[in-house]
């Protein structure tokens, strides 16, 4: 039964964000592909877009040490049990089935994770209620679509929520480029280093 709810959680999201946003504004969608981003990268200019990387290091090491405190903090309120039931764990079924599958998708599924929460919907709430509504709006959804990963318990919010509002401040700070950054380096580092310490 929960398994239903979290496919039917998601498929509920995906719907409103096409019907709400992609169906009314399609330009939103040639964001997504490569020549947007090769004109983007051209009009940033390469000295802006190595600042930007600069930049973002020293977030995605701040991130790997805190990260896990957050974790450890919220299994703290509800008597150390585990974010994620042990056993269905995503990253680790991925990882058994490829390391290299993974590295990819840990770096590439954040293009469109940072598309969806940052460019459409925070840039959709910004324009209507202001910065702090479209942090927080944004924040929000994506902790909450982060609960229906497999396994996930109620109390795995919190990761995504912390880090979401990290990648939202890089966003405001540096656009869609520094968001995912900050977060494709981060997915990418907990998965090398959880893949070696495995």
């Amino acid at each position: 039964m929960i398994d239903l709810l979290r496919q039917v959680a998601l498929f509920g999201f995906i719907f409103a964000v096409y019907f709400f946003i992609l169906r009314k504004k399609p330009y939103y969608q040639r964001k997504l592909f490569p020549p947007y981003w090769y004109r983007v990268a051209k009009a940033e200019g390469w000295k802006r877009i190595l600042k930007v990387f600069c930049c973002s290091i020293p977030i995605i090491i701040l991130l790997y040490f805190l990260l896990p405190m957050v974790n450890n903090f919220a299994e703290s309120l509800v008597s150390g049990r585990p974010s994620i039931t042990p056993g269905e764990n995503p990253v680790a079924v991925m990882i058994g089935i490829s390391p290299l599958l993974f590295l990819v998708v840990a770096s590439l599924l954040p293009i469109i994770e940072e598309w969806i929460f940052r460019e459409l919907i925070f840039s959709e709430l910004r324009n209507k209620w202001g910065n702090i509504v479209g942090l927080l709006g944004s924040t929000f959804l994506f902790g909450f679509i982060h609960l229906t990963n497999q396994g996930a318990q109620l109390h795995a919010i919190f990761v995504p929520l912390f880090s979401g509002l990290i990648f939202g401040i890089m966003y405001l700070k540096f656009g869609l480029l520094g968001a995912y950054l900050v977060h494709g380096g981060n997915n990418f580092a907990h998965t090398v280093i959880w893949m070696l310490s495995s």
